[in-house]
């Protein structure tokens, strides 16, 4: 018996490496067969004769319902010679767009019929490949496939334990690939090396529509970030870059310094994402900087970057000055009554800022509080679309978030606008202790 599998395994692979070499894969033999279920094999059937019906497949135990406006092929749970089915049945079809095979690590024959599926299939726009355990490797044979590919329009790849090595086969591809305009490569550890070789390779190639650029948790320092800034130097008609995410890096302030060069002239990135970057007070100057002169940026954040009172007074009096920035986020830095007080004041000269996070900072709490009721009071009266974000733990350990034209929060008992404007006015903390004090004790008793 043992000897029969073993016979029908090796057939298996056989078969599969000679329909690899000849361009397409039909590897369902004996085997397959008794140990697909028969919900798995009908899946395969009419995605192999491409049902106009099938517009979801959901690959799975246990298949659920069929959703018919989205078009998504998710494979998890299975095995590696089931993929290879699944790329099969997929090289025919011209109705699936999404094919979700995150969740397992692939095994090389499933990753030479992926590599094949990218090469040979017209309808796919988007491929997921998250904790796959592709490698270096197996992403050698993706970007290979990827360079003749015309369809694909996002791919992402998180976590698939990839190095520098990986990411320049990578760049390979995007040097001449025209279609992708999503690159999600976070949490793989490609270096400063991997992103210049991928900045690089989108640099050269005039045909590039990469919009999207997800390198979070990539161990990227300030030479990394310097080879982006290169990117967002070039002109808008060479550089089609709307969304880059930084976050979770180690640019520091040097690093952030380079990039906010780039910022001042660039005039295409609409969402800039640099949060646990360690910039400071020093990188949170240069970006105020870039943020006074930029007219595209229209979402920041700068959470975790520990810039306090000094970053967020620099941050606060370019946001007087800038005419595009909706939404920021500058949670757990460290931000003081001080720094609170200037934001106030910029939010309520800057009225087009939709949304902000101040939350997990040291400011009063009580004061933070204050400010919220307070500014969603006058924002309304104002007429100006405003909201404001604070994690309150102290009071109902929620975040606020109202839109002023529409409501605010419940105010605060005892808080008052001469409160509000005593503190505003203020020049230093010593002037208001009896303030602070009073909404300390005529508020929440403590």
């Amino acid at each position: 018996m043992e000897g029969a599998i073993g016979l029908a395994r090796r057939r298996l692979k056989k078969r599969t490496l000679l329909a690899h070499l000849h361009g397409t894969i039909s590897c369902v033999t004996g085997l397959a067969k008794h140990t697909l279920v028969g919900s798995k094999r009908r899946l395969i059937d009419r995605c192999r004769h491409d049902d106009p019906s099938l517009t979801s497949v959901k690959w799975e135990d246990n298949p659920g319902d069929v959703q018919r406006r989205a078009v998504v092929a998710t494979c998890r749970a299975c095995e590696g010679f089931e993929i290879t089915m699944l790329g099969s049945a997929l090289l025919p079809n011209r109705h699936v767009r999404l094919l979700d095979i995150s969740g397992f690590r692939l095994s090389p024959p499933a990753i030479d019929s992926i590599a094949t599926v990218l090469h040979s299939n017209t309808a796919l726009v988007h491929i997921v490949l998250d904790q796959t355990g592709l490698g270096d490797d197996g992403l050698a044979k993706v970007a290979h496939s990827l360079k003749d590919n015309a369809t694909l329009l996002i791919l992402s790849m998180r976590r698939v334990d990839v190095t520098w090595a990986g990411a320049e086969s990578l760049a390979g591809a995007l040097a001449v690939n025209s279609t992708l305009t999503t690159l999600d490569i976070r949490d793989n550890y490609i270096y400063h090396k991997g992103v210049r070789a991928l900045t690089e390779a989108v640099s050269a190639n005039r045909r590039s529509r990469l919009s999207r650029f997800d390198v979070q948790s990539t161990a990227v320092n300030h030479k990394g970030v310097n080879a982006l800034s290169s990117l967002l130097l070039l002109p808008h008609f060479r550089c089609q870059l709307l969304h880059l995410n930084l976050s979770n890096n180690t640019a520091g302030a040097m690093g952030i310094a380079t990039l906010a060069s780039a910022l001042r002239v660039n005039r295409s990135l609409v969402s800039l994402d640099i949060s646990g970057n360690s910039c400071g007070e020093d990188g949170a100057a240069q970006m105020a900087d870039a943020v006074r002169c930029n007219t595209s940026l229209g979402h920041l954040d700068l959470s975790r970057n520990e810039i306090g009172d000094r970053g967020a007074i620099a941050i606060a009096m370019a946001m007087q000055e800038n005419s595009s920035l909706q939404h920021m986020d500058v949670g757990y830095n460290k931000i003081g009554n001080l720094g609170l007080r200037a934001l106030s004041r910029a939010l309520l000269i800057n009225g087009r800022i939709v949304s902000m996070d101040i939350s997990s900072n040291v400011a009063d709490r009580v004061l933070q509080g204050c400010y919220t009721y307070e500014i969603c009071r006058r924002q309304r009266r104002n007429r100006s679309r405003f909201a404001l974000a604070a994690r309150l733990s102290t009071m109902l350990g929620v975040r606020y978030k109202r839109d002023g034209a529409a409501g605010s929060p419940p105010p605060p008992p005892h808080s008052c606008s001469s409160c509000f404007d005593r503190r505003m006015g203020a020049k230093t903390d010593d002037d208001v202790g009896d303030v602070i004090e009073r909404i300390r004790t005529f508020t929440f008793g403590f």
